[in-house]
């Protein structure tokens, strides 16, 4: 592979008239995968090249026009490749999105119901406020509280043991 030497001849001509370069079927042909003919074409240039270049070529814009027709169709079909992938790609991105959003929303659920789902209402909260309001009343004077301050502590144990009682039941349970 690449030790013998290639065998293929191009010519190439531009008409110093008309700018055009003029190429040989075959190697047309060649450029749009199919077989080898040795009739000749021509392909417009839009940049003269340096003239010396010369061979007599006949040309044919029927020719031209198939050959800018048949790329035209090739270059459509290619992007027609591409936008199918780049479809099926925006379906694949748009479904592992849908999923982790599940995912994440399944996690965030998982996590409040062991941690966030315990919301404690304060207890003997009108107790606390009258023995906040005797202590401002009786500034220095403590003991004129101890009403209030029993009531509440009362409260508080009458509380705690009700609390511990209930979560006694649910562990034997």
């Amino acid at each position: 592979m690449g030790s013998s030497s290639s065998t293929r001849t191009i010519t190439v001509e531009q008409d110093a008239e008309t700018g055009v370069v003029k190429v040989s079927e075959d190697l047309l042909k060649r450029m749009l995968g199919g077989g080898e003919d040795r009739t000749e074409q021509a392909i417009p240039n839009k940049q003269p090249e340096r003239e010396g270049r010369h061979h007599p070529v006949e040309t044919s814009s029927y020719d031209l026009k198939r050959l800018n027709e048949d790329w035209q169709e090739r270059l459509y079909q290619t992007e027609q490749q591409w936008q199918l992938k780049l479809d099926q790609a925006e379906e694949k991105n748009t479904a592992l999105l849908q999923l982790t959003n599940e995912q994440f929303k399944q996690a965030a659920e998982e996590v409040e119901a062991k941690f966030v789902k315990h919301q404690y209402v304060p207890i003997c909260q009108k107790l606390q406020d009258e023995v906040l309001k005797c202590y401002a009343a009786n500034p220095g004077r403590a003991l004129n509280c101890s009403q209030e301050v029993k009531a509440f502590n009362t409260c508080v144990e009458h509380s705690r043991t009700s609390i511990l009682t209930k979560k006694g039941q649910e562990t034997l349970s």
